[in-house]
Formats: structure tokens, sequence, C-alpha cells
């Protein structure tokens, strides 16, 4: 009678399970550094860029800060995929922010949950790196929009194509990451002047998934897998309307 609630035991035993395996999945070089996951990175298909572990690593900002910080630090050179130098059919040789905007901002995303949990400024001051990269990506991804909705195009999700020319989830990655950079850039690098302006970007992101992004579903209104220039939306990863 209260599945999913807080006196749940099956879901408790279940988040917990969960977790075992996203702690499993992270290898270790021998001097203590991230050197991937069996979980999210194993290369099983050519046309994707498989740096997806972020979904396997994100549970540590809240349950592990310390090993967590070090899984920052891996992602900040390796989250875009580089263009590609072999052909291989059906798949696109392009690399970069749009390639996969989920996992090409995961380092952005990471940096946001962690100091969300922690309020940690001093990993920042050590690391200055992070937040630099954090904002370089975010301008790579400003510079590819072209005229129309503040949304941006992905070829790729994580391990399977897009839908649509607006990506609903690669968008709410965008968002959050626009959000999470306004609030670093004030409280830990003093920048008023770049946290405004990525507020109001994050805002028109809103405002734009909102509008293009909506859509009547068989229980009212729900979120598209993605949208179309032209208006229309896709409901499901297969591209059905």
């Amino acid at each position: 009678e209260d599945v999913g609630g807080p006196d749940d035991p099956w879901t408790a035993e279940l988040f917990e399970r969960r977790v075992r395996l996203c702690f499993c999945a992270v290898g270790m070089n021998r001097r203590g550094e991230i050197a991937g996951a069996n979980w999210g990175s194993y290369p099983s298909t050519k046309g994707i860029w498989m740096k997806d572990m972020g979904y396997t690593v994100t549970p540590f900002f809240a349950l592990d800060p310390e090993l967590f910080k070090k899984i920052v630090l891996w992602f900040i050179p390796r989250s875009l995929r580089h263009t590609g130098d072999k052909e291989f059919e059906g798949f696109s040789l392009g690399g970069g922010i749009n390639y996969s905007i989920c996992n090409g901002l995961t380092p952005v995303v990471l940096a946001g949950l962690y100091y969300e949990a922690t309020a940690d400024t001093r990993f920042f001051e050590d690391h200055p790196e992070v937040l630099r990269r954090c904002k370089d990506l975010l301008e790579e991804l400003l510079e590819s929009r072209a005229d129309g909705p503040y949304l941006f195009d992905s070829v790729w999700i994580s391990d399977g194509p897009s839908r649509g020319d607006f990506h609903t989830g690669s968008n709410i990655v965008a968002w959050y990451s626009f959000c999470a950079s306004a609030r670093l850039c004030a409280e830990v690098l003093g920048e008023d002047e770049t946290s405004c302006r990525y507020s109001e970007i994050a805002a028109k992101i809103q405002q734009d998934l909102k509008d293009r992004c909506i859509a009547e579903g068989p229980r009212g209104p729900q979120y598209t897998e993605g949208a179309n220039r032209d208006g229309s939306v896709i409901f499901d990863h297969d591209g059905e309307e």
C-alpha cells in the first residue's frame, strides 16, 4: 500500500542495490585516480562517445563527496567526443558539444551537484580548471545555437540518437548547466556579470522548453521526447508523434 513511500522496504532495498552497483562499477588506478567504469562506458558501438558513465557516478555527489571530487576531475578533459577519422556506415564522424549535449555537459552538471551538496568553494579554488572548463563548454554550446528558439540540437543522447530538432532531455541538461554555473560564477568566482548572463540564458531555455517541448498526451500535458523547428513534437524515442 505504500509502494515508493518512505516506509516501503522494497524501494529501500532497490535503492541500496543500485547504489552498490554504482560503487562496484567505478575503476581506479594505483594512484587512486578514476580510470573509468564498467557500467556506462563500455564501447559496445562505434557510433557513440561512451563517456555516459556520468549516470553511473552521479549518486556520489551526496553519498561520497570525496570520491565525487575525483570523478569531476576525471570528466574535465574527457566529456567531448573528438572528430572521428574512420568511416563507419550510418554513424556521424562529428565531435564537439553538439555530438552529445548530455555527455558534453557532464562536468558542468557534476560540478553543480557537488556544490549544491557541499557548498565547498575550496575544491574549485584548488582546481580552477574545473570552472574554466565548464564555462568553455557553455560558451561552445551558445556558439552552436542557430536563430530561433533558445534550444540546442544534439546528434546523440548518450547511447542512442536524439529525436527531433531539439531533444527535450538534452535541453533540460543545458538548462540545469546554466543554472548551476550561474550560482558557481557568483558564489565561487565572484563574476556577477557572467552569473546574471547565465541566469538569463537559463530562463530563456526554460521558457522555450515549456513552449515547445510540452504537449497534450494520454494523461494530459507531458514533456515530449523532442520538438521540431516547425512546431511539431515527437512523443517517444522511436520517433512516433
